[in-house]
Protein backbone atom coordinates (compact mmCIF):
# COMPACT_ATOMS: atom_id res chain seq x y z
CA UNK A 1 0.00 0.00 0.00
CA UNK A 2 2.81 2.39 0.87
CA UNK A 3 4.49 1.64 -2.44
CA UNK A 4 1.26 2.43 -4.29
CA UNK A 5 0.96 5.74 -2.49
CA UNK A 6 4.60 6.55 -3.25
CA UNK A 7 4.11 5.73 -6.93
CA UNK A 8 0.98 7.86 -7.15
CA UNK A 9 2.66 10.78 -5.39
CA UNK A 10 5.68 10.48 -7.68
CA UNK A 11 3.45 10.45 -10.76
CA UNK A 12 1.51 13.45 -9.49
CA UNK A 13 4.74 15.33 -8.83
CA UNK A 14 6.08 14.53 -12.28
CA UNK A 15 2.86 15.64 -13.92
CA UNK A 16 2.33 18.71 -11.75
CA UNK A 17 5.91 19.94 -11.31
CA UNK A 18 6.15 21.88 -14.57
CA UNK A 19 2.88 23.66 -13.89
CA UNK A 20 3.33 24.85 -10.28
CA UNK A 21 4.37 28.32 -11.41
CA UNK A 22 1.46 28.47 -13.81
CA UNK A 23 -1.25 27.36 -11.38
CA UNK A 24 -2.44 30.88 -10.53
CA UNK A 25 -2.51 31.88 -14.20
CA UNK A 26 -4.42 28.72 -15.09
CA UNK A 27 -6.96 29.26 -12.33
CA UNK A 28 -7.39 32.92 -13.26
CA UNK A 29 -7.88 31.94 -16.90
CA UNK A 30 -10.44 29.25 -16.03
CA UNK A 31 -12.37 31.55 -13.68
CA UNK A 32 -12.31 34.29 -16.30
CA UNK A 33 -13.79 31.91 -18.88
CA UNK A 34 -16.40 30.75 -16.37
CA UNK A 35 -17.59 34.34 -15.88
CA UNK A 36 -18.46 34.59 -19.58
CA UNK A 37 -21.70 33.52 -21.18
CA UNK A 38 -20.82 30.04 -22.43
CA UNK A 39 -22.55 26.80 -23.33
CA UNK A 40 -23.50 24.57 -20.43
CA UNK A 41 -21.26 21.75 -21.67
CA UNK A 42 -18.26 24.09 -21.68
CA UNK A 43 -19.27 25.36 -18.25
CA UNK A 44 -19.27 21.80 -16.84
CA UNK A 45 -15.77 21.22 -18.23
CA UNK A 46 -14.55 24.50 -16.73
CA UNK A 47 -16.10 23.70 -13.35
CA UNK A 48 -14.47 20.27 -13.36
CA UNK A 49 -11.11 21.76 -14.37
CA UNK A 50 -11.39 24.35 -11.60
CA UNK A 51 -12.29 21.68 -9.05
CA UNK A 52 -9.17 19.79 -10.12
CA UNK A 53 -6.99 22.91 -10.01
CA UNK A 54 -8.13 23.79 -6.48
CA UNK A 55 -7.88 20.23 -5.09
CA UNK A 56 -4.70 20.88 -3.11
CA UNK A 57 -4.90 24.68 -2.94
CA UNK A 58 -8.37 25.34 -1.56
CA UNK A 59 -10.30 22.15 -0.88
CA UNK A 60 -13.59 23.93 -0.14
CA UNK A 61 -13.51 25.68 -3.53
CA UNK A 62 -12.63 22.42 -5.22
CA UNK A 63 -15.58 20.76 -3.54
CA UNK A 64 -17.96 23.59 -4.48
CA UNK A 65 -16.88 23.59 -8.13
CA UNK A 66 -17.23 19.81 -8.31
CA UNK A 67 -20.76 19.95 -6.86
CA UNK A 68 -21.74 22.64 -9.37
CA UNK A 69 -20.28 20.54 -12.19
CA UNK A 70 -22.34 17.49 -11.13
CA UNK A 71 -25.55 19.51 -10.90
CA UNK A 72 -25.10 21.10 -14.31
CA UNK A 73 -23.92 17.86 -15.96
CA UNK A 74 -27.07 16.15 -14.68
CA UNK A 75 -29.20 18.95 -16.16
CA UNK A 76 -27.69 18.73 -19.63
CA UNK A 77 -27.50 14.92 -19.50
CA UNK A 78 -24.17 14.45 -21.27
CA UNK A 79 -22.77 11.13 -20.12
CA UNK A 80 -19.05 11.97 -20.54
CA UNK A 81 -19.47 15.21 -18.60
CA UNK A 82 -21.53 13.41 -15.96
CA UNK A 83 -18.72 10.86 -15.58
CA UNK A 84 -15.98 13.49 -15.24
CA UNK A 85 -18.00 15.63 -12.81
CA UNK A 86 -19.09 12.68 -10.63
CA UNK A 87 -15.55 11.27 -10.64
CA UNK A 88 -14.15 14.64 -9.50
CA UNK A 89 -16.71 14.94 -6.70
CA UNK A 90 -16.06 11.34 -5.67
CA UNK A 91 -12.34 12.08 -5.58
CA UNK A 92 -13.00 15.05 -3.30
CA UNK A 93 -15.02 12.88 -0.95
CA UNK A 94 -12.19 10.34 -0.87
CA UNK A 95 -9.66 13.05 -0.03
CA UNK A 96 -11.97 14.08 2.78
CA UNK A 97 -11.92 10.45 4.01
CA UNK A 98 -15.55 9.78 3.11
CA UNK A 99 -14.92 6.64 1.07
CA UNK A 100 -18.49 5.37 1.19
CA UNK A 101 -19.77 8.50 -0.54
CA UNK A 102 -16.81 8.37 -2.95
CA UNK A 103 -17.89 4.83 -3.88
CA UNK A 104 -21.43 6.06 -4.52
CA UNK A 105 -20.23 8.74 -6.94
CA UNK A 106 -17.83 6.37 -8.68
CA UNK A 107 -20.64 3.80 -8.95
CA UNK A 108 -22.64 6.42 -10.87
CA UNK A 109 -19.68 6.74 -13.23
CA UNK A 110 -19.58 2.97 -13.62
CA UNK A 111 -23.30 2.80 -14.42
CA UNK A 112 -22.92 5.49 -17.07
CA UNK A 113 -19.86 3.78 -18.55
CA UNK A 114 -21.70 0.45 -18.71
CA UNK A 115 -24.71 2.07 -20.36
CA UNK A 116 -22.47 3.59 -23.05
CA UNK A 117 -20.04 0.66 -23.35
CA UNK A 118 -17.12 2.93 -22.42
CA UNK A 119 -14.44 0.42 -21.46
CA UNK A 120 -11.88 3.04 -20.40
CA UNK A 121 -14.29 4.56 -17.89
CA UNK A 122 -15.47 1.11 -16.77
CA UNK A 123 -11.91 0.06 -15.99
CA UNK A 124 -11.05 3.29 -14.20
CA UNK A 125 -14.27 3.15 -12.16
CA UNK A 126 -13.56 -0.41 -11.08
CA UNK A 127 -10.04 0.60 -10.09
CA UNK A 128 -11.20 3.67 -8.15
CA UNK A 129 -13.92 1.72 -6.35
CA UNK A 130 -11.33 -0.92 -5.48
CA UNK A 131 -9.06 1.73 -3.99
CA UNK A 132 -11.91 3.19 -1.94
CA UNK A 133 -12.84 -0.26 -0.61
CA UNK A 134 -9.20 -0.80 0.30
CA UNK A 135 -9.24 2.40 2.33
CA UNK A 136 -12.34 1.11 4.11
CA UNK A 137 -10.53 -2.13 4.95
CA UNK A 138 -12.89 -4.15 2.74
CA UNK A 139 -10.11 -6.15 1.10
CA UNK A 140 -12.21 -8.79 -0.69
CA UNK A 141 -14.27 -6.10 -2.41
CA UNK A 142 -11.12 -4.10 -3.14
CA UNK A 143 -9.46 -7.13 -4.72
CA UNK A 144 -12.53 -7.87 -6.85
CA UNK A 145 -12.85 -4.33 -8.20
CA UNK A 146 -9.11 -3.86 -8.77
CA UNK A 147 -8.80 -7.14 -10.67
CA UNK A 148 -11.89 -6.34 -12.73
CA UNK A 149 -10.48 -2.91 -13.54
CA UNK A 150 -7.20 -4.46 -14.59
CA UNK A 151 -8.91 -7.07 -16.81
CA UNK A 152 -11.14 -4.50 -18.50
CA UNK A 153 -8.27 -2.11 -19.18
CA UNK A 154 -5.94 -4.91 -20.28
CA UNK A 155 -8.40 -6.16 -22.89
CA UNK A 156 -9.38 -2.73 -24.18
CA UNK A 157 -6.51 -0.29 -23.56
CA UNK A 158 -6.77 2.44 -26.18
CA UNK A 159 -4.24 4.99 -25.03
CA UNK A 160 -1.46 5.76 -22.59
CA UNK A 161 -3.88 6.71 -19.80
CA UNK A 162 -5.57 3.31 -20.09
CA UNK A 163 -2.18 1.61 -19.84
CA UNK A 164 -1.19 3.70 -16.82
CA UNK A 165 -4.52 3.02 -15.11
CA UNK A 166 -4.17 -0.70 -15.89
CA UNK A 167 -0.75 -0.81 -14.29
CA UNK A 168 -1.93 1.13 -11.23
CA UNK A 169 -4.82 -1.30 -10.78
CA UNK A 170 -2.43 -4.24 -11.12
CA UNK A 171 0.00 -2.74 -8.65
CA UNK A 172 -2.70 -1.92 -6.11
Amino acid sequence: RNRAIAIIITLLCLVAAPSFGQTDKRIDSLENELSKKIQDSTRVSLLTDLADAFTFLDFRKSFDYAKQAVELANEINNYKLKISANRMLGSNYSLEGNYTTAINYEAKCLQLALAHNDSSSMGLSHSNIGNYYHELGEYDEAYYFLTQGYKILQSSAKNLNDSINMNIALHN
